[in-house]
């Protein structure tokens, strides 16, 4: 990979087609023994490599911008926890986390030989910070764990550190502006191709990312069941775990194809770009999904604050955006009305049912203080089942424990990594936004306007963490990490390039 350098160099434009040809060989011979469908997978993989490899010895393809533009697009195509490569190696592999894994490797070479450096794009302390309390909180509460529970926490465990990973993966690779918005584009595009399924969707009561199984034969489709109505419509999920996920990932490329548009250097590839950030609101709102309106809502905010002139020269979109929504995707806009103002009253919703499995959000505020009581330090554990003790009088009625999922990460974060793990993520969050907010008033066009665009999706994703526990929904949390790290990582380069001395004679 060319880690951002220009390729100079024949020998590593020379190697790069081998080693590539060298995976593929290497995935078709370890997948041979373990049968069939590994072995076609293997085959596939194979071949692929083969044809990279040819078009490699033309053009350079295999670049770190290239590489990190195909995770993202896994992460929007292949839905997280439905589907897995058919290997058994004693945990399940899924096709984004292998890749990843390879990705690292090929990171920890590519700094031991000196080609490149390990970067935090400023985050280092609180990623650390933030390992460390995840380790700490499950190392406190392994012993106490089943084995069942046991494989659980630890699964639990590796996706929240996938998190830091990725980002520590994007912010060291990224080594100019124009690699990073490689990679913006790959976000935006990626998530209006899902947005279009997402409507299709709505429209045909078909989701076609359940059938990836039938055209991808090495993928294995795990059994799940989300069938949610909301004002008396079918809310979508395309490639998410679930409505809300969906609807909040969508909304975190929307300001990036605003800052692709701005950059746009001819008027058909604005429009292009205009209309992909249109179909990203419209996959929102098909959701139906009071989140995201709270987001778009912040978000709006957020850029009156960085770009109020940029902005409100587009007041008018406000008024024709619920037509188009309309036109589109008839009945949505009812939907998201009734979900306003549900029958019995929308704080009725939120405050009913406390102590039940996925009950009103306010209503679970207090079951929740009180689970924290009992560890509140370093709380229950990633992925631990949250449990509110059953008073003695309601035990002597026959009234059993109930398991509880909080829609709030903020909730979920402190009864499962206690204090100590909310201080440490709300010091990430909140110095990301201040960091992203200095570059995006003090920084000059392009970057600044880059870090004002990743700033109002951040604060969207940081509103949403109210509404749903956030860091169980592995792709929209990744499509999170991969905005910061890209608007941190552009941010700190310019800031370098500022204070890089000029060369040459005085004038």
């Amino acid at each position: 990979m060319d880690g951002g350098h220009a390729q100079t160099a024949e020998y590593p434009r020379r190697t790069a087609p081998l080693v590539i040809l060298g995976v593929g060989a290497t995935a078709l011979v370890a997948s041979l023994p373990f049968g069939t469908r590994p072995a076609v997978a293997g085959a596939v993989a194979f071949l692929a490599a083969a044809g990279l490899a040819l078009w490699d010895t033309r053009v350079p393809v295999v670049t770190w911008a290239g590489a990190i533009s195909f995770l993202v697009g896994l992460v929007w195509l292949i839905p997280i926890r439905l589907y897995r490569l058919p290997v058994d190696v004693g945990f399940h592999v899924e096709l984004y986390r292998l890749v990843t894994v390879v990705l690292l490797g090929a990171l920890v070479v590519w700094v031991l030989t000196g080609h490149g450096a390990l970067s935090a794009a400023g985050s280092g302390r609180p990623l650390v910070a933030l390992a460390a309390a995840a380790v700490l909180t499950q190392t406190v509460n392994f012993s106490s764990l089943n084995e069942t529970a046991a494989g659980v926490a630890l699964k639990s465990l590796s996706y929240f550190l996938s998190f830091i990973l990725v980002y520590v993966l994007v912010a060291s690779t990224m080594t100019s502006l124009d690699r990073i918005e490689t990679v913006v584009r790959a976000l935006v595009i990626g998530g209006a191709v899902v947005a279009a399924f997402a409507v299709y969707e709505a429209r045909a009561d078909t989701n076609v990312f359940d059938e990836l199984n039938r055209w991808i034969p090495f993928l294995d489709r795990q059994e799940r069941e989300i069938l949610e109505l909301r004002g008396g419509r079918l809310r979508v999920h395309a490639s998410a775990q679930h409505p809300i996920a969906l609807g909040v990932a969508l909304s975190l490329v929307v300001p990036l194809a605003a800052y692709l548009a701005s950059r746009a250097r001819s008027t058909s590839r604005r429009l292009l770009w205009v209309a992909l950030g249109a179909v990203c609101v419209l996959g929102t709102a098909v959701t139906i999904s009071r989140t995201t309106l709270v987001v778009f809502g912040v978000m709006i905010v957020v850029a009156l604050l960085l770009r109020a002139r940029s902005i409100v020269r587009f007041w008018p979109a406000l008024l024709v955006l619920p037509l188009f929504i309309h036109v589109a995707a008839p009945g949505v806009m009812g939907g998201l009305y009734r979900s306003l103002f549900p029958r019995g009253g929308l704080e009725t919703q939120l405050s009913g049912r406390a102590g039940l499995q996925g009950s009103g959000r306010l209503a679970d505020v207090g079951p929740g203080l009180r689970i924290w009581e009992q560890s509140p330090l370093v709380g229950q554990g990633l992925g631990a089942v949250m449990v509110e003790p059953t008073a003695p009088s309601e035990k002597s009625l026959g009234q059993a424990d109930v398991a509880i999922i909080f829609d709030n990460e903020y909730m979920t974060t402190l009864t499962s990594m206690g204090v100590i793990g909310l201080a440490v993520v709300l010091w990430f969050l909140g110095g990301t936004l201040i960091r992203l907010g200095r570059a995006a008033r003090k920084l000059p066009a392009p970057t600044g306007d880059l870090a004002a665009a990743c700033c109002v999706a951040a604060a969207g994703f940081v509103t949403s963490m109210v509404f749903f526990d956030a860091f169980s929904f592995v792709q929209a949390t990744l499509i999170f990490f991969f905005v910061t790290a890209c608007g941190l990582r552009a941010a700190q380069l310019a800031r370098a390039e500022a204070g890089r001395p000029t060369t040459g004679s005085a004038a």
